[in-house]
């Protein structure tokens, strides 16, 4: 899989934890307002200590969103490949790197500039070790 096609899935990921989470609080919110004290209790950012079952169900249920959100966000592997940069031509490998998926066209384009190379092919390499341009054909700038 392409490091982009993977960052966007994680991307993905990260999105739907975070609306989960965002979505778990204003549950939680709502729940806290509709208790006695409670719209006091969230205007003074005060503890409300209640035995409602369904204030400590929502409670919980923020709390596993953190908590899946923060086990994703230390599973990133920051998406780090290796790149080469081929000549059009020849085909001839003209300098080779490893860099965050992200940075690889930036790296590439100071490094052309550098040799005065305007056009070139980006590979990225996939983890099985194959070599696919970085720009999918229909993509290519």
């Amino acid at each position: 899989m392409r490091a982009s096609e993977a960052y966007r899935r994680y991307n993905d990921e990260t999105d739907r934890l975070i609306g989960m989470l965002l979505q778990k609080e204003r549950e939680l919110a709502e729940r806290v307002a509709a208790e006695p004290g409670g719209a006091a209790a969230i205007k003074d950012r005060s503890v409300l200590v209640h035995s409602n079952e369904d204030l400590r169900s929502a409670a919980a249920a923020v709390l596993a969103a953190r908590k899946a959100l923060g086990e994703h966000s230390q599973q990133s592997t920051h998406f780090v490949r290796n790149y080469k940069i081929l000549d059009l031509e020849s085909g001839e490998e003209l300098d080779s790197f490893t860099v965050d998926h992200e940075l690889a066209p930036w790296n590439a384009s100071k490094r052309m500039k550098e040799k005065q190379i305007s056009r070139y092919d980006l590979q990225e390499q996939l983890p099985d070790g194959t070599w696919v341009p970085y720009f999918p054909p229909s993509a290519e700038p």
